[in-house]
């Protein structure tokens, strides 16, 4: 009976509070600018962030051109120094030979110095493009890195607008419907306190009933559980008090077996 009033209240409390549900539903309308502003926050995010991907993809190609790039200078300075051992050994195998006229040897000489500079200004021209090259991906992985810290901050500005915005809808939110319920509590207290304070009554007396018809049942029980144990009592004493009498029985009769066994000692030694 006291589960069933205490339904019936609860349905008739359900029933008043049907009307802040229409309030939640306006609240719920005015947060929508708010999600459609941080829905466009989070577009340009994601935009930032594949532009970032793309910088990053440019600058692994850029990587790729500079490597392939400095595999062809080292070739070409492979081939210089070839060249260059190839035109020294030619110079030491023409100064080791015998030359007819001073007039070859310088013509070989010049052959020589020839070979020798435009083998330094290969070698320069590649050292040059390999600086080059250097420079730029250098310029890139920067540019690389601005877009990454523009995109960090982009990040850092939506995830503070987002708890900006959490923040006062929940606050909003929750005035709200902190005042509706102090006024919807103020209501059901005015109709249903009277009747629950009643009911309270009913159900503390009888409690109160059944405690103490439990308490005298718990110590008839108590009083029952006490005389076994008294009775247990007595018949453990009963059986202590016998295994001391036939323990004494026994230790007379081990007693006057010795003494016959020292008797028939005596008469056997006689």
């Amino acid at each position: 009976e006291m589960k069933a009033r205490l339904s019936r209240a609860g349905a008739r409390a359900a029933d008043t509070n049907d009307e802040p549900e229409a309030r939640r539903g306006d609240l719920s309308a005015e947060s929508d600018g708010t999600r459609e502003g941080m829905r466009m926050l989070f577009e340009q995010v994601v935009e930032a962030q594949k532009e970032a991907e793309r910088s990053q993809e440019l600058a692994r190609q850029t990587q790729e051109k500079l490597v392939r790039m400095g595999a062809r200078a080292s070739d070409a300075n492979r081939e210089l120094k070839a060249k260059l051992a190839a035109a020294t050994a030619l110079a030491d195998k023409v100064h080791s030979d015998s030359y007819s006229s001073d007039e070859e040897r310088e013509d070989v000489d010049q052959s020589l110095h020839s070979l020798l500079a435009l083998a330094r200004s290969a070698e320069r021209k590649a050292k040059a493009r390999e600086l080059n090259a250097r420079k730029v991906h250098e310029q890139d992985m920067d540019t690389v890195k601005e877009l990454q810290n523009d995109l960090q901050a982009l990040e850092a500005e939506l995830e503070a607008e987002r708890q900006r915005n959490a923040a006062k809808s929940q606050d909003h939110v929750v005035e709200q419907l902190r005042a509706e319920l102090e006024a919807q509590r103020a209501r059901d207290e005015s109709h249903l306190v009277p009747e629950l304070r009643a009911e309270l009554e009913a159900a503390r007396s009888w409690a109160e009933y059944n405690e103490n018809e439990l308490l005298n049942e718990l110590k008839a029980e108590l009083q029952h559980e006490r005389a076994r144990a008294n009775n247990a009592v007595r018949e453990s004493e009963a059986v202590r008090a016998a295994e001391k009498i036939i323990k004494k029985q026994a230790a007379k009769k081990e007693r006057a077996a010795a003494k016959k066994e020292r008797a028939a000692a005596k008469k056997e030694r006689a």
